[in-house]
């Protein structure tokens, strides 16, 4: 039987090609997902190694830990104190802040997006990881030199003039060198700038202190030794850890930031192995039903129903392991695409090497030799149903199986499940993340499953109104596609089937993205009164001065929102300072029950506004005393003056807001998310024009509308969608290939018919249409039940989320524009069949058996 396997494998290249690319495709986006995200955590932890490979202690990190925490800098006398102990052979304090690279006019710079400065002595250290390509160190006020990358992205070059945009108005620097980090190649989306470690000082105002301390011991002291003779001499809000630590916990903390991606990135390669499940078993169904003289003859010669089962199912494997072996190493390319999407996206990926993982060859193995056998179950029983007689009978069909009648029934019931599983995942509260999860998507598995099934009923009815148009204009030709397409329902609907998850599922994220987009403009229009909103560019926040220029400006008025973090019962939380005076004049708190405006008044030095959510989690109520501790290591005393809900989409405050005063008292550097502003006569082109020329010093400070403020917070959902979309046109593809299988096998096996066309004087342009045609009828009936699924799934994840007032809004322009891309799909999937099709010769086909 091995023999006769291999035989049909060989007789059907083709055939056993285009179903092994659906599983091609899934597993290669497995395999990319796994190279992509250990090729980058590969190389930040390159990084990391490289930045402390040299030191054996670390002085100076925040206590609170996450991602964007800023470190609290370290008084000077701390060094000389590390210096003066007889364990120390070596120490040194560096300068670790946020800087923003601009041309000499002060525009903006292309590249990486995340500048990162060094401030580092100007003679090369024990620890020093920067090494120079060209040039020399900076050494002196008006000197800079920056990474290679980032040169040669903005063809900088030594004697170059940019300009550094700090806490304090652009500065220009002449550029005296170019610099790589240790012996990484790409910084990803990193921008390093290095300044003299005293003109660091000074720019960043930090004289006098660092923010980072690296130590390492003299022979025959030990790491723990060392440790122990370093703390007596640390003030409270400096910590010391080894190097190892200190890579680890950077390490952790990116991983847990690339976490979500990796998650999203494999739910979508999920959905495509999915999808591929459909092809598969349509694909092998079709097959075993035209070989049904092929099985009943190999009965005829002594092979059992076992051995039957079996050549289906090792023909299965035989291609799940080809298709996953391809997969596997079609993967490594995937992971750049992928990588030049993010980078596309503006989210550029380090790369160090590529890192195919062990457990990236087996998991992506496993997946796809799993899922086509799973897929082939069904279609290699239907195998062993077949009779010897049959061998004899010219047209024989399959005998229903002994399940045929309860089969409505039960994928009637799988429907249903799928339906009571998505239930509970979207409307249960007090679920894990991860069984919520699970409930969710095995739902929509079950859900996606038993529709692809029972819509076999919806067949007749959407082909007979998709295909009215086409009679209209194709005539009889169009008649013919649509009558082909009704012919076998159960084969449509689940052809059709692989091209409803991808359709619907665009579809939900469509319409939970026109709802979201909604829900922004609603949210922000209600929080904020202003004519202007003044923020910074990228990711990154103000200097106070700032607001301060602006509060000072004749025919301005302005209040500026400074944001920090704090440990908070053990868990890291935004913070938001505020001037009480006035801003209820531009910011609309929505107080809960008991609290109102009068509360800001009782802010002072010790008052806290807390979120109803932050509240009721740690049982707190106006009065209630709790304390927090800011990133310099200071714990403050805060009382509750009052308790606010704001909007969940768009939290613009944090989970607790104070007085600027305290603010400003509580932490080192405060910094601003934002200003906003009221100008006489409200906003008019000549007013923005005024106060663009007083932030000329900041050109990282933008000034916006609040209309312009409100599209540039919808530009990250869009961003987000794109996202998805480019993720779900694989799942697409993969269907789309499906439908490239039917057609061909329906011509194999309308061979005899489509030669008794042409015998009646069917010209090759007319065969050609029909079967277009039908492709375009197919894949638009799978496009309609999408995104009817599609838009129902939407409308109950809104419902589930409700507490978050969002809005339900069809986008129907993208959906009008998923049908249409559906049926130029459809055509472009037909290409191939329809051109065999009409190449048929009648003779050749009338004599087919």
């Amino acid at each position: 039987m091995t023999a006769v396997v291999l035989g049909g494998l060989r007789m059907r290249k083709l055939r056993a090609a285009m179903t092994a690319i659906a599983i091609v495709l899934g597993v290669a986006m497995i395999s990319g997902t796994y190279v992509l995200m250990d090729t980058t955590l590969h190389a930040f932890d390159n990084l990391f190694a490289t930045a402390y490979s040299k030191a054996q202690v670390v002085v100076g990190k925040s206590p609170i830990s996450g991602v964007g925490v800023r470190t609290p800098p370290v008084s000077a006398s701390v060094l000389t104190r590390i210096r003066a102990l007889p364990q120390v052979q070596d120490a040194e304090g560096y300068i670790d802040d946020r800087a923003e690279l601009r041309n000499a006019r002060g525009g903006a710079t292309t590249g990486p997006g995340t500048p990162l400065a060094f401030g580092v002595p100007s003679h090369v250290t024990p620890f020093s990881v920067i090494q120079v390509v060209a040039g020399h160190r900076p050494s002196g006020p008006g000197e800079i030199a920056v990474d290679s990358q980032t040169a040669s992205a903005n063809h900088l070059a030594i004697g170059s003039t940019v300009g550094v945009v700090t806490r304090q108005p652009l500065r220009l620097f002449s550029v005296v060198g170019i610099v790589r980090f240790g012996g990484v190649g790409s910084l990803g989306p990193i921008q390093l700038l290095v300044f003299d470690l005293p003109v660091a000082q000074a720019l960043f105002d930090k004289q006098g202190v660092y923010d980072q301390m690296y130590v390492s011991s003299r022979t025959g002291v030990s790491t723990t030794q060392l440790m122990r003779a370093i703390a007596p001499v640390l003030p409270a809000n400096a910590q010391e850890k080894t190097g190892a630590q200190e890579v680890q916990t950077q390490t952790n903390s990116v991983d847990q930031a690339f976490a979500p991606i990796r998650d999203i990135l494999l739910a979508f390669a999920g959905i495509a192995l999915f999808v591929g499940s459909f092809v598969i078993f349509n694909t092998l169904s079709v097959t075993v039903a035209q070989r049904t003289r092929e099985f009943a003859t190999l009965r005829t010669l002594g092979a059992s129903r076992r051995q039957v089962l079996g050549s289906v199912l090792l023909e299965a494997l035989l291609i799940g392991v080809v298709a996953s072996l391809i997969g596997l190493v079609a993967g490594l390319g995937l992971a750049r695409g992928l990588e030049a999407m993010f980078s596309a996206l503006g989210a550029k990926l380090p790369n160090s090497g590529t890192v195919l993982a062990t457990r990236t060859v087996i998991v992506s193995l496993a997946a796809g030799i799993v899922v086509t056998l799973l897929a082939s179950i069904a279609p290699a029983l239907r195998a062993t149903r077949v009779a010897p007689i049959a061998a004899v009978r010219e047209g024989a069909i399959l005998p229903p199986g002994r399940l045929a009648r309860v089969r409505t029934p039960l994928l009637a019931a799988m429907t249903v499940a799928g339906l009571a599983i998505l239930g509970p995942g979207l409307f249960a509260s007090g679920l894990a993340t991860g069984t919520r999860l699970l409930m969710l998507g095995g739902g929509a598995a079950l859900l996606f499953a038993g529709l692809a099934f029972v819509s076999r009923w919806l067949v007749a009815p959407l082909a007979g109104a998709i295909g009215r148009p086409f009679e209209r204009f194709a005539g009889a030709t169009g008649m013919l596609a649509r009558e082909n397409t009704t012919r076998n329902p159960a084969r449509t609907a689940i052809t059709a089937g692989a091209l409803t998850v991808g359709v619907a599922l665009v579809a939900f994220v469509a319409v939970l993205g026109a709802g979201l987009r909604d829900t922004v403009h609603t949210e922000i229009n209600q929080q904020i009164h202003a004519d202007y909103v003044v923020g910074a560019s990228g990711a990154g926040t103000l200097p106070p001065s700032v607001g301060e220029t602006l509060s000072a400006a004749r025919g301005i008025s302005a209040t500026a929102v400074r944001a920090g973090q704090v440990d908070a019962y053990g868990k890291t939380e935004q913070i938001t300072g505020v001037d009480p005076a006035n801003v209820a004049h531009f910011y609309n708190f929505t107080w809960a029950p008991g609290s109102g405006p009068a509360d800001l008044a009782r802010l002072g030095l010790s008052g806290a506004i807390v979120t109803k959510q932050f509240a009721a989690a740690h049982h707190l109520v106006r009065g209630s005393r709790f304390s927090v501790q800011t990133s310099s290591g200071t714990w403050l005393e805060l009382s509750v003056a009052g308790i606010q809900n704001p909007p969940v989409v768009v939290e613009l405050p944090g989970a607790m807001t104070i007085s600027t005063a305290l603010f400003d008292r509580s932490f080192s550097q405060p910094s601003d998310t934002g200003v906003l502003v009221d100008t006489v006569g409200g906003a008019t082109p000549a007013a923005e024009r005024s106060l663009k020329r007083l932030l000329a010093g900041f050109p990282n400070a933008q000034v916006q509308t609040l209309a312009a403020f409100t599209k540039s917070q919808e530009a990250g959902i869009n961003t987000l969608l794109e996202l998805f979309y480019v993720l779900l046109a694989l799942s697409i593809v993969v269907s789309l290939f499906g439908i490239v299988n039917t057609l061909a096998l329906s011509i194999v096996e309308r061979t005899r018919e489509i030669g008794a066309l042409r015998a009646m004087g069917m010209t090759r342009r007319q065969v050609s249409r029909m079967i277009r045609i039908e492709s375009e009828i197919l894949a638009l009936i799978g496009a309609v039940i999408g995104i009817v699924v599609g838009i129902a799934l939407a409308a109950l994840a809104t419902l589930a989320l409700s507490t978050w007032n969002l809005s339900f809004s069809l986008p129907v322009s993208t959906l009008v524009i998923l049908l249409v891309v559906a049926l130029f799909a459809g055509r472009w999937a037909a290409r191939t069949p329809a051109r065999r099709a009409a190449k048929l010769d009648p003779l050749r086909a009338l004599q087919y058996e």
